[in-house]
Protein backbone atom coordinates (compact mmCIF):
# COMPACT_ATOMS: atom_id res chain seq x y z
CA UNK A 1 0.00 0.00 0.00
CA UNK A 2 1.14 3.52 -0.64
CA UNK A 3 2.59 5.31 2.34
CA UNK A 4 -0.15 7.28 4.07
CA UNK A 5 -0.25 9.85 6.82
CA UNK A 6 -3.35 10.95 8.67
CA UNK A 7 -4.60 13.48 11.16
CA UNK A 8 -6.49 10.70 12.95
CA UNK A 9 -5.43 9.41 16.35
CA UNK A 10 -2.55 6.97 16.25
CA UNK A 11 -1.58 8.04 12.73
CA UNK A 12 -3.96 5.60 11.01
CA UNK A 13 -5.97 6.72 7.97
CA UNK A 14 -9.71 7.21 8.33
CA UNK A 15 -12.07 4.52 7.02
CA UNK A 16 -12.67 6.48 3.84
CA UNK A 17 -8.98 6.30 2.99
CA UNK A 18 -8.62 2.61 3.78
CA UNK A 19 -11.38 1.87 1.29
CA UNK A 20 -9.26 3.37 -1.51
CA UNK A 21 -7.23 0.13 -1.48
CA UNK A 22 -4.29 1.32 -3.53
CA UNK A 23 -2.41 -1.79 -4.60
CA UNK A 24 1.03 -2.81 -3.40
CA UNK A 25 2.40 -1.90 -6.81
CA UNK A 26 2.07 1.76 -5.95
CA UNK A 27 5.41 1.52 -4.17
CA UNK A 28 5.38 2.70 -0.55
CA UNK A 29 7.68 5.61 0.06
CA UNK A 30 9.38 3.83 2.98
CA UNK A 31 10.69 0.90 0.94
CA UNK A 32 12.86 0.66 -2.17
CA UNK A 33 11.50 -0.10 -5.63
CA UNK A 34 12.96 -3.46 -6.62
CA UNK A 35 14.91 -3.39 -9.88
CA UNK A 36 14.94 -6.15 -12.45
CA UNK A 37 17.89 -8.51 -12.35
CA UNK A 38 20.39 -7.82 -15.11
CA UNK A 39 19.56 -11.14 -16.81
CA UNK A 40 15.88 -10.16 -17.03
CA UNK A 41 16.68 -7.79 -19.88
CA UNK A 42 19.48 -5.73 -21.33
CA UNK A 43 20.62 -2.46 -19.80
CA UNK A 44 18.89 -0.36 -22.42
CA UNK A 45 15.30 0.76 -21.85
CA UNK A 46 13.66 1.06 -25.26
CA UNK A 47 10.01 0.31 -24.54
CA UNK A 48 8.81 3.45 -26.28
CA UNK A 49 9.68 5.04 -29.59
CA UNK A 50 10.78 8.62 -29.99
CA UNK A 51 7.35 9.88 -31.02
CA UNK A 52 4.33 10.06 -28.74
CA UNK A 53 1.06 11.07 -30.40
CA UNK A 54 -1.59 13.05 -28.59
CA UNK A 55 -5.30 12.30 -28.90
CA UNK A 56 -6.25 15.76 -27.69
CA UNK A 57 -7.20 18.48 -30.17
CA UNK A 58 -6.60 22.01 -28.94
CA UNK A 59 -8.24 25.38 -29.38
CA UNK A 60 -6.39 27.60 -31.85
CA UNK A 61 -3.48 29.49 -30.31
CA UNK A 62 -4.58 32.59 -32.20
CA UNK A 63 -7.04 33.34 -29.39
CA UNK A 64 -4.22 34.74 -27.28
CA UNK A 65 -0.90 36.38 -28.09
CA UNK A 66 1.54 33.91 -26.57
CA UNK A 67 5.08 34.67 -25.52
CA UNK A 68 7.73 33.09 -27.74
CA UNK A 69 11.15 31.80 -26.76
CA UNK A 70 13.48 29.83 -29.03
CA UNK A 71 10.65 28.74 -31.29
CA UNK A 72 8.33 27.63 -28.46
CA UNK A 73 5.17 29.34 -27.19
CA UNK A 74 4.45 30.13 -23.54
CA UNK A 75 1.46 31.55 -21.66
CA UNK A 76 0.36 35.04 -22.66
CA UNK A 77 2.08 38.08 -21.19
CA UNK A 78 -1.36 39.36 -20.18
CA UNK A 79 -1.03 37.21 -17.05
CA UNK A 80 2.43 38.52 -16.15
CA UNK A 81 3.42 34.92 -15.55
CA UNK A 82 6.89 33.40 -15.58
CA UNK A 83 5.71 29.79 -15.78
CA UNK A 84 8.66 27.82 -17.05
CA UNK A 85 7.09 25.30 -19.44
CA UNK A 86 5.63 25.97 -22.90
CA UNK A 87 1.95 25.60 -23.76
CA UNK A 88 2.38 24.26 -27.29
CA UNK A 89 1.50 20.89 -28.76
CA UNK A 90 4.70 19.15 -27.74
CA UNK A 91 4.22 20.11 -24.09
CA UNK A 92 0.53 19.21 -24.25
CA UNK A 93 1.51 15.71 -25.34
CA UNK A 94 3.69 15.40 -22.25
CA UNK A 95 0.87 16.66 -20.02
CA UNK A 96 -1.44 13.95 -21.34
CA UNK A 97 1.19 11.24 -20.85
CA UNK A 98 1.75 12.44 -17.29
CA UNK A 99 -1.99 12.14 -16.67
CA UNK A 100 -1.73 8.50 -17.71
CA UNK A 101 1.20 8.04 -15.31
CA UNK A 102 -0.87 9.31 -12.40
CA UNK A 103 -3.92 7.27 -13.41
CA UNK A 104 -1.77 4.13 -13.40
CA UNK A 105 -0.26 5.14 -10.07
CA UNK A 106 -3.72 5.49 -8.50
CA UNK A 107 -4.97 2.21 -9.96
CA UNK A 108 -7.29 3.89 -12.44
CA UNK A 109 -8.76 6.39 -10.00
CA UNK A 110 -9.14 10.08 -10.79
CA UNK A 111 -8.92 11.06 -7.14
CA UNK A 112 -8.29 9.60 -3.69
CA UNK A 113 -11.04 11.71 -2.11
CA UNK A 114 -13.88 9.63 -0.54
CA UNK A 115 -16.63 11.94 -1.80
CA UNK A 116 -20.31 11.02 -1.77
CA UNK A 117 -22.30 10.17 -4.88
CA UNK A 118 -24.46 13.29 -4.67
CA UNK A 119 -21.74 15.86 -5.41
CA UNK A 120 -22.75 18.63 -7.82
CA UNK A 121 -19.75 20.80 -8.76
CA UNK A 122 -16.02 20.16 -9.15
CA UNK A 123 -13.24 22.65 -9.93
CA UNK A 124 -9.99 21.56 -11.60
CA UNK A 125 -7.35 24.25 -11.02
CA UNK A 126 -4.54 24.42 -13.58
CA UNK A 127 -6.40 22.03 -15.86
CA UNK A 128 -3.79 22.14 -18.66
CA UNK A 129 -5.15 20.11 -21.56
CA UNK A 130 -8.28 19.43 -19.52
CA UNK A 131 -7.71 15.69 -19.59
CA UNK A 132 -8.42 15.15 -15.86
CA UNK A 133 -11.58 17.28 -16.00
CA UNK A 134 -12.80 15.41 -19.08
CA UNK A 135 -12.16 11.99 -17.55
CA UNK A 136 -13.86 12.98 -14.30
CA UNK A 137 -16.84 14.39 -16.20
CA UNK A 138 -17.17 11.16 -18.18
CA UNK A 139 -17.10 9.13 -14.97
CA UNK A 140 -19.64 11.42 -13.25
CA UNK A 141 -22.10 12.67 -15.90
CA UNK A 142 -24.35 14.36 -13.33
CA UNK A 143 -21.54 16.51 -11.95
CA UNK A 144 -20.66 19.94 -13.35
CA UNK A 145 -16.88 20.10 -13.88
CA UNK A 146 -15.04 23.37 -14.48
CA UNK A 147 -11.39 23.50 -15.49
CA UNK A 148 -9.32 26.69 -15.30
CA UNK A 149 -5.97 27.60 -16.78
CA UNK A 150 -3.96 30.46 -18.28
CA UNK A 151 -4.33 29.29 -21.89
CA UNK A 152 -7.26 27.88 -23.89
CA UNK A 153 -5.41 24.72 -24.93
CA UNK A 154 -8.25 22.32 -24.11
CA UNK A 155 -10.16 20.34 -26.76
CA UNK A 156 -13.29 21.77 -28.34
CA UNK A 157 -15.26 18.52 -28.15
CA UNK A 158 -15.89 17.71 -24.49
CA UNK A 159 -18.62 16.07 -22.40
CA UNK A 160 -21.67 18.31 -21.93
CA UNK A 161 -21.03 18.59 -18.19
CA UNK A 162 -17.53 20.09 -18.48
CA UNK A 163 -16.44 23.61 -19.41
CA UNK A 164 -13.16 25.51 -19.36
CA UNK A 165 -12.46 29.07 -18.28
CA UNK A 166 -9.40 31.32 -18.34
CA UNK A 167 -8.28 32.16 -14.83
CA UNK A 168 -4.99 32.83 -13.08
CA UNK A 169 -4.87 30.74 -9.91
CA UNK A 170 -2.23 33.05 -8.42
CA UNK A 171 -4.70 35.97 -8.35
CA UNK A 172 -7.89 36.39 -6.31
CA UNK A 173 -10.30 33.65 -7.32
CA UNK A 174 -13.64 34.63 -8.85
CA UNK A 175 -15.64 31.75 -7.37
CA UNK A 176 -18.17 32.33 -4.57
CA UNK A 177 -17.74 30.91 -1.10
CA UNK A 178 -18.98 27.37 -0.41
CA UNK A 179 -19.51 26.58 -4.11
CA UNK A 180 -17.65 23.36 -5.02
CA UNK A 181 -17.84 19.84 -3.59
CA UNK A 182 -14.26 19.14 -4.71
CA UNK A 183 -11.41 21.48 -5.63
CA UNK A 184 -8.72 19.52 -7.46
CA UNK A 185 -5.19 20.91 -7.85
CA UNK A 186 -2.53 18.92 -9.68
CA UNK A 187 1.01 19.39 -11.01
CA UNK A 188 1.38 23.13 -10.51
CA UNK A 189 4.96 22.88 -9.27
CA UNK A 190 6.93 25.87 -10.46
CA UNK A 191 3.75 27.87 -11.09
CA UNK A 192 2.80 29.01 -7.58
CA UNK A 193 4.67 31.52 -5.43
CA UNK A 194 2.37 31.29 -2.39
CA UNK A 195 0.94 27.81 -1.89
CA UNK A 196 -0.65 28.79 1.42
CA UNK A 197 -2.80 31.42 -0.28
CA UNK A 198 -3.70 28.97 -3.06
CA UNK A 199 -5.01 26.40 -0.60
CA UNK A 200 -6.89 29.06 1.36
CA UNK A 201 -8.62 30.19 -1.85
CA UNK A 202 -9.49 26.55 -2.57
CA UNK A 203 -10.88 26.11 0.93
CA UNK A 204 -12.89 29.33 0.65
CA UNK A 205 -14.80 28.23 -2.46
CA UNK A 206 -15.19 24.64 -1.23
CA UNK A 207 -18.51 23.67 0.37
CA UNK A 208 -18.62 22.68 4.05
CA UNK A 209 -18.09 18.93 4.03
CA UNK A 210 -16.38 19.17 0.64
CA UNK A 211 -12.76 18.37 -0.15
CA UNK A 212 -9.61 20.00 -1.49
CA UNK A 213 -7.07 17.67 -3.11
CA UNK A 214 -3.52 18.33 -4.31
CA UNK A 215 -1.33 15.99 -6.33
CA UNK A 216 2.23 17.25 -6.84
CA UNK A 217 5.67 15.96 -7.71
CA UNK A 218 9.12 16.76 -6.42
CA UNK A 219 10.99 16.64 -9.76
CA UNK A 220 14.34 15.95 -8.08
CA UNK A 221 15.96 12.63 -9.02
CA UNK A 222 16.49 10.21 -6.12
CA UNK A 223 17.80 6.65 -5.89
CA UNK A 224 17.91 4.15 -3.04
CA UNK A 225 21.04 2.39 -4.25
CA UNK A 226 23.21 5.40 -5.14
CA UNK A 227 22.96 4.63 -8.86
CA UNK A 228 22.29 8.27 -9.80
CA UNK A 229 25.22 9.65 -7.81
CA UNK A 230 27.76 9.40 -10.60
CA UNK A 231 25.41 10.41 -13.40
CA UNK A 232 26.38 14.00 -14.18
CA UNK A 233 23.31 14.80 -16.29
CA UNK A 234 20.91 13.82 -13.48
CA UNK A 235 22.89 15.85 -10.96
CA UNK A 236 22.71 18.82 -13.33
CA UNK A 237 18.94 18.30 -13.57
CA UNK A 238 18.71 18.38 -9.78
CA UNK A 239 20.70 21.61 -9.75
CA UNK A 240 18.26 23.09 -12.26
CA UNK A 241 15.35 22.17 -9.98
CA UNK A 242 16.89 24.06 -7.06
CA UNK A 243 17.95 27.08 -9.09
CA UNK A 244 14.59 27.24 -10.88
CA UNK A 245 12.84 27.78 -7.59
CA UNK A 246 15.24 30.55 -6.67
CA UNK A 247 15.19 32.20 -10.08
CA UNK A 248 11.42 32.22 -10.54
CA UNK A 249 10.51 32.64 -6.88
CA UNK A 250 8.28 29.57 -7.12
CA UNK A 251 8.98 26.36 -5.24
CA UNK A 252 9.53 23.18 -7.22
CA UNK A 253 9.57 21.05 -4.06
CA UNK A 254 6.42 22.28 -2.36
CA UNK A 255 5.24 18.78 -1.43
CA UNK A 256 7.41 18.95 1.67
CA UNK A 257 5.09 21.56 3.24
CA UNK A 258 1.64 20.98 1.81
CA UNK A 259 0.19 18.93 4.69
CA UNK A 260 0.72 21.80 7.12
CA UNK A 261 -0.51 24.30 4.55
CA UNK A 262 -3.74 22.32 4.22
CA UNK A 263 -4.25 22.58 7.97
CA UNK A 264 -3.41 26.29 7.90
CA UNK A 265 -6.14 26.71 5.27
CA UNK A 266 -8.68 25.40 7.77
CA UNK A 267 -9.00 21.90 6.31
CA UNK A 268 -9.38 18.93 8.64
CA UNK A 269 -8.85 15.15 8.51
CA UNK A 270 -5.87 15.80 6.24
CA UNK A 271 -4.61 12.63 4.54
CA UNK A 272 -1.33 12.27 2.64
CA UNK A 273 -0.11 9.54 0.29
CA UNK A 274 3.55 9.36 -0.75
CA UNK A 275 4.79 7.50 -3.82
CA UNK A 276 8.17 6.77 -5.34
CA UNK A 277 7.70 7.07 -9.10
CA UNK A 278 10.47 5.49 -11.20
CA UNK A 279 11.81 6.92 -14.43
CA UNK A 280 12.28 4.18 -17.01
CA UNK A 281 11.48 0.49 -17.18
CA UNK A 282 13.92 -0.73 -14.54
CA UNK A 283 11.49 -1.80 -11.74
CA UNK A 284 10.79 -5.49 -11.24
CA UNK A 285 7.12 -4.87 -10.41
CA UNK A 286 5.05 -4.84 -13.61
CA UNK A 287 2.84 -1.92 -12.64
CA UNK A 288 5.72 0.28 -11.54
CA UNK A 289 7.65 -0.66 -14.67
CA UNK A 290 4.76 0.67 -16.77
CA UNK A 291 4.54 3.79 -14.62
CA UNK A 292 8.27 4.35 -15.10
CA UNK A 293 8.13 3.82 -18.84
CA UNK A 294 5.35 6.37 -19.26
CA UNK A 295 7.01 8.92 -16.97
CA UNK A 296 10.19 8.57 -18.98
CA UNK A 297 8.15 9.06 -22.18
CA UNK A 298 6.55 12.19 -20.72
CA UNK A 299 9.86 13.80 -19.79
CA UNK A 300 11.79 12.63 -22.83
CA UNK A 301 9.04 13.79 -25.20
CA UNK A 302 9.66 17.41 -24.18
CA UNK A 303 12.95 17.45 -22.32
CA UNK A 304 13.69 20.82 -23.89
CA UNK A 305 10.36 22.25 -22.74
CA UNK A 306 11.07 21.35 -19.13
CA UNK A 307 14.60 22.76 -19.11
CA UNK A 308 15.21 25.40 -21.80
CA UNK A 309 13.81 28.39 -19.92
CA UNK A 310 15.76 27.56 -16.76
CA UNK A 311 18.99 26.78 -18.60
CA UNK A 312 19.01 29.97 -20.67
CA UNK A 313 17.06 32.52 -18.60
CA UNK A 314 18.02 31.56 -15.04
CA UNK A 315 21.41 29.87 -15.33
CA UNK A 316 22.61 31.64 -18.52
CA UNK A 317 24.63 28.56 -19.43
CA UNK A 318 26.07 28.03 -22.97
CA UNK A 319 23.94 26.53 -25.73
CA UNK A 320 26.56 23.95 -26.74
CA UNK A 321 26.63 22.60 -23.18
CA UNK A 322 22.84 22.46 -23.24
CA UNK A 323 22.83 20.14 -26.24
CA UNK A 324 25.35 17.85 -24.51
CA UNK A 325 23.16 17.87 -21.38
CA UNK A 326 20.09 16.83 -23.39
CA UNK A 327 22.01 14.01 -25.05
CA UNK A 328 23.35 12.73 -21.73
CA UNK A 329 19.89 12.90 -20.11
CA UNK A 330 18.49 10.66 -22.82
CA UNK A 331 21.37 8.23 -22.34
CA UNK A 332 20.68 8.11 -18.61
CA UNK A 333 16.98 7.40 -19.20
CA UNK A 334 17.86 4.40 -21.38
CA UNK A 335 20.30 2.87 -18.89
CA UNK A 336 18.39 0.39 -16.71
CA UNK A 337 21.31 0.30 -14.29
CA UNK A 338 20.29 3.82 -13.24
CA UNK A 339 17.45 3.36 -10.76
CA UNK A 340 16.18 6.91 -10.52
CA UNK A 341 12.79 7.98 -9.25
CA UNK A 342 10.86 11.11 -8.30
CA UNK A 343 8.51 11.60 -5.38
CA UNK A 344 4.78 12.24 -5.74
CA UNK A 345 2.50 13.22 -2.88
CA UNK A 346 -1.28 13.35 -2.88
CA UNK A 347 -2.93 15.28 -0.05
CA UNK A 348 -6.58 15.93 0.62
CA UNK A 349 -8.47 17.63 3.41
CA UNK A 350 -12.09 18.31 4.22
CA UNK A 351 -13.71 21.66 4.89
CA UNK A 352 -15.41 21.48 8.31
CA UNK A 353 -19.15 21.02 8.14
CA UNK A 354 -20.95 24.19 9.22
CA UNK A 355 -23.27 22.15 11.45
CA UNK A 356 -20.44 20.64 13.47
Amino acid sequence: MASTKSDSAGGSPRDGVNKQNISAGSSPAEGPILAQEENEGDTSDSAFGDDVESSTASISSSILEYRRFQGRTFHSERYNTEYFTPNDEQQRDSIDITHHVLTLLLDGKSTLVPFKDDIQRVLDVGTGTGIWAIDFADEHPNVEVIGTDLSPIQPSWVPPNVKFELEDATKDWSWPENHFDLVHVRFLMGAIADWGTLFKEASHCCKPGGFVESGEINPTFFSDDGSIDGVEALQTWNQLVVESGKGFGRSFTNIENDVQLFRDAGLVDVQSFDFKVPIGGWPKDEKMRKVGQFLRASIENDLEGYTMMVWHQVMNWPEDEYQVFLMNMRKAFKDKRVHGYMRVRYVYGQKPDAEK
